[in-house]
């Protein structure tokens, strides 16, 4: 169905003015500022990489974390660098990224059917760009939600959201 003339189709870049009767909005484990969640995953995965005797990578991604611009296919790739671990990054425990790829694995998608799910990566810097500066203009009450080892959101944007937005926070426990 589509929307009404005087309705635009909703953009990344703010609301139109028909969907102002939204009443509440919930949050869950956003991605606001792409170069702060790579700034505060770069030394995770550095980390790890290290664990894995992996020192030169490891190396590489806080070189990268700490340049004043970060590119998001650079630390897309970076992080790549940990392999089958890579997954790890985004579970509470290595067990549920192993569980998640066995998921993956057994659901049957064709090659072709996986391809569709990337085609959001050579967007990347434009979807990393940082939408902070639209917090302030959020209105209705709001709960950002996220597992408390999540590296998407990091606590800079947590921060933000509860200051410009009034926002409300949760944070689930033994969670990625």
């Amino acid at each position: 169905m589509a929307a009404p003339k005087e309705c635009p189709k909703i953009a990344h870049r703010g609301m139109p003015s028909c969907l102002q009767s939204v009443t509440a909005a919930i949050f869950d484990c956003p991605c606001w500022d792409g170069e702060l969640t790579s700034r505060y995953r770069l030394p995770v995965a550095a980390s790890r990489l290290d664990s894995l005797g992996l020192h030169a990578a490891a190396q590489r991604c806080r070189e990268l974390a700490s340049k004043p611009v970060i590119p998001a296919d650079q630390a897309f790739k970076a992080m790549l660098e940990l392999g089958e671990h890579c997954m790890e990054l985004f579970f509470h425990q290595a067990q549920g990224a192993a569980d998640f790829v066995r998921l993956l694995e057994r659901s049957g998608l064709t090659e072709e059917q996986w391809n569709r799910g990337t085609s959001h990566q050579q967007l990347l810097d434009e979807l990393s760009a940082s939408r902070l500066q639209l917090l302030p203009g959020l209105a209705q009450p709001s709960l950002l939600l996220r597992g408390a080892d999540d590296l998407v959101t990091p606590p800079a944007v947590i921060d933000t959201f509860q200051a410009a937005a009034h926002g409300q926070f949760g944070s689930f426990e033994r969670s990625g």
